[in-house]
């Protein structure tokens, strides 16, 4: 439709065009958008007159316009590529206008486009002749972006969603082409993005899950710089940092960009959010750093950049069931300047402070842990964006590590870049036993995917200090008690994130000829061998059957000819005595299997005794002269009720059918502090003599406890072997002692019966025993 009125053709003009059902195809090939029918045309008088050679500049321009007013509705823009064609509805409306006090013309229009339901608007002025800049608003109010995920996804490694809202004033220069104002927001809200490896996530269920996502772009003349703020950015997995207060500056100056950036980072440690889980892991409180950034680049790629945060008294603690890891906020200074064509060099420097790590009985602690590196950056087309690390190499060192203010000794450790990976060593050299060593190797970096991956071995080699080490020194509750053996251990650990976030690993720890020895509770074991392995650390699982053997093991006058234990340290921190052996009395003691655990103080179990010499049991538990021949067999039940160890119905027996002796020589203790002249005094003086040569055709024992005492009850059924200083007295009605020089008596058979009493206590803590005859 073509309106006008005789006035207006007199001028050469229409007053309105209307055009319904206008189709504007353009063509988007390799980054550039193309119209038909509309370029750019060279201004030859933009030529140099004198320099036939240089280009002329390109000058934007518009046709005179026949019209004063234009109108477009009900139209489309075909946006076409090399595969698929897009539908991007418009309707505008344009009118050819003078100010009031203007001496040209102006252009206003508003253009409304309708992309996939949403609606775009854009008003703007444009000058006609003078050379002022046009005046654009741009506004969008709840877009979907999910609608637009066919186009996005062109754009290889690139997922946007969420809704956004914008609104932009700006002042456009044509002469040259640049802003001269520019004031913009966005808005996005619920949203999500990811472009290959970087992830930002700003639907995640937290406390402030209703904010938006803020980006305000400013620009308030032709030379000042560009201000951008952003509120907050929330980067999702592993670490999921929320980026908060973020203001950049940019400013192009002489072919020189300046920048300048700062940002505050934090961690929410809300439980819900789960901001940092790693391998169990989880941070307990918030804990927020704040960024600097200062860049320069120029025209030729040449660069320098400092990114810096310093210490302060935040802390950060990290918490699993059972342990935490802790410290001072770090300081972490980062450079990185351009060298020759195409290189340039990183240096960088991290402190941390009183670094501690905690369990509910101990406390691992480091005052000062620095480290510093050096890297090489190439890029072949010197665009500081794109560079990447070569030959990179770090040092880190912590010069004393304390174990309940205990200094251990010190770590350090070197890496370097070996291709696409980087390589560690470290050593570890302890201050309590100098033949200590512990090296440490292993590898780390990114898979082609962009996942993270670690190995790491760890190795002890074969050492034996020169000198037992005293194990008060670490653990106070073990006095004076020494330990002396050779040490060795092997491990390895692996991390992988695709693996979600899991920390594997497995160490065997080895202890060969070792000696324990506390003198305080006359406790010695020789020749202690022992090997344990983990196979799924940081789990503190062992595998089943690992063993322990000793040669020897003497516990005041308890003597063990050695022995073998096969356990299994449990996942809850368990021990699991799987079954045990020992040699006592030239025979064997065989324990059943029974769980050790932390939390529980009643145990009750059962000893089984097999062919212990008799003689040597009497000798070792009553503290006398024995000897003989013969065994006994049985079991022993065993009560442990809150650190007191009780005995119940105890019973060992000799073999049936098997005739024994026993020669006890030191009987006195059997008699000592009773009266000579007691009718108990004259039994037991009968049986000290029987028992210095006593032939039996059964033997028993019996074992009990009550308070704090052992109850031995002894019973023998045979003979002395030889005359007893003995005669039986009517008038008395027993028998009593003659001289060395009277007959005594042959007795055909004789049973004993014998209790002795044994402080309980005392044998626990490893003291003399002694016997009292009740």
């Amino acid at each position: 439709r073509l309106l006008y009125s005789p006035g207006s053709m007199a001028e050469g003009e229409l007053n309105e065009v209307i055009l319904i059902g206008v189709c504007i195809k353009t063509r988007f090939d390799k980054g550039r958008l193309s119209i038909t029918g509309f370029e750019n045309r060279p201004d030859p008088a933009a030529a140099g007159e004198n320099n036939p050679d240089q280009k002329p500049a390109t000058r934007f321009k518009l046709p005179p316009l026949p019209f004063t007013t234009l109108t477009i509705r009900k139209s489309v823009i075909l946006i076409k590529t090399d595969d698929r064609e897009f539908r991007l509805p418009f309707s505008c409306r344009i009118k050819k206008s003078t100010a009031p006090g203007a001496t040209t013309d102006s252009l206003n229009g508003t253009l409304q486009l309708n992309p996939r339901g949403n609606q775009i608007a854009l008003k703007f002025t444009l000058p006609l002749t003078e050379k002022k800049p046009a005046h654009l608003e741009l506004q969008g109010n709840k877009i979907e972006l999910s609608d637009f995920a066919d186009i996005l996804g062109r754009i290889e490694g690139l997922q946007l969603k969420g809704q956004a809202a914008f609104m932009a004033t700006s002042e456009l220069e044509f002469e040259p082409l640049g802003f001269e104002k520019l004031k913009a927001r966005i808005e996005w809200q619920r949203g999500k993005l990811t472009y290959n490896n970087f992830h930002i996530d700003n639907s995640r269920s937290t406390a402030d899950q209703d904010t938006p996502t803020i980006l305000s772009l400013n620009k308030d003349e032709i030379s000042a710089p560009w201000q951008l703020k952003i509120n907050r950015l929330a980067l999702a997995a592993p670490l999921s940092p929320t980026l908060t207060d973020i203001d950049i500056s940019i400013r192009q100056e002489s072919g020189t960009i300046n920048l300048q950036a700062y940002w505050t980072t934090r961690l929410s440690g809300d439980d819900k959010s789960k901001d940092l889980t790693l391998s169990g892991f989880t941070l307990k409180d918030p804990f927020s750093k704040k960024w600097q950034l200062s860049a320069k680049l120029d025209r030729q790629g040449d660069y320098n950049a400092s990114l810096s945060s310093p210490a302060d008294n935040h802390k950060w603690q990290l918490q699993n069931k059972s342990l935490s890891i802790s410290g001072k906020s770090p300081a972490i200074r980062i450079e990185a300047h351009s060298q020759k064509p195409g290189t340039g060099k990183l240096n960088w420097q991290v402190s941390l402070d009183q670094t501690l790590i905690k369990d509910a009985a101990n406390h691992l602690s480091c005052p000062l842990i620095k480290a510093s590196g050096q890297a090489e950056i190439n890029s072949a087309n010197r665009d500081f964006a794109t560079s990447t690390l070569a030959a990179a190499r770090a040092n880190c060192e912590c010069r004393k590590i304390l174990l309940n203010k205990k200094d251990l000794g010190r770590f350090n450790a070197t890496l370097r870049q070996s291709g696409e990976k980087f390589r560690f060593k470290g050593r570890y050299a302890s201050k309590f036993i100098k033949e200590l060593k512990l090296l440490a190797t292993g590898e780390f970096g990114f898979k082609p995917d962009g996942r993270f991956q670690a190995r790491t071995t760890l190795n002890i080699p074969a050492c034996k200090p020169a000198e037992p080490f005293i194990l008060g020194r670490l653990i106070p509750a073990a006095g004076r008690s020494t330990l002396n053996g050779t040490l060795k251990a092997d491990g390895q650990f692996t991390y992988n994130h695709a693996d979600n976030d899991k920390l594997n690993g497995a160490l065997t720890v080895e202890l060969n000829d070792a000696d324990f020895h506390d003198p305080e509770k006359n406790l010695a074991c020789s020749g202690i061998n022992c090997r344990i392995t983990f196979p799924e650390l940081p789990s503190l699982q062992s595998v089943p059957n690992q063993k322990l053997t000793f040669n020897h093991l003497q516990s005041g006058n308890i003597i063990c000819d050695g022995g073998t234990f096969a356990f299994q340290i449990e996942r809850d921190q368990t021990l699991l005595l799987e079954k045990g052996r020992l040699k006592w009395c030239d025979g064997n003691v065989e324990t059943q299997a029974l769980r050790i655990s932390p939390t529980i103080d009643h145990y009750q179990s059962t000893i089984y005794c097999d062919r212990l010499q008799l003689a040597e049991l009497l000798q070792q538990l009553g503290q006398v002269e024995a000897q003989g021949q013969g065994s006994v067999n049985g079991r022993i039940p065993i009560t442990w009720d809150n650190g007191k160890i009780t005995f119940a119905d105890g019973f060992l027996y000799s073999t049936p059918n098997q005739v024994g002796t026993i020669k006890i020589k030191s009987g006195n203790t059997l008699t000592a502090g009773l009266p000579t002249n007691s009718p108990q005094f004259a039994q037991l003086d009968l049986a000290r003599e029987a028992l210095k040569d006593y032939q039996y055709k059964w033997a028993k024992l019996k074992l009990n406890s009550a308070a704090d005492e052992l109850i031995l009850n002894l019973q023998f059924d045979g003979k002395p072997n030889q005359p007893l200083p003995f005669v039986y007295r009517e008038e008395v009605g027993g028998f009593v002692r003659v001289t060395s020089t009277g007959p005594g008596s042959h007795f055909q058979g004789i049973s004993l019966d014998i209790n002795l009493r044994l402080p309980l206590n005392r044998i626990l803590q490893y003291k003399d025993l002694s016997t009292i005859l009740k």
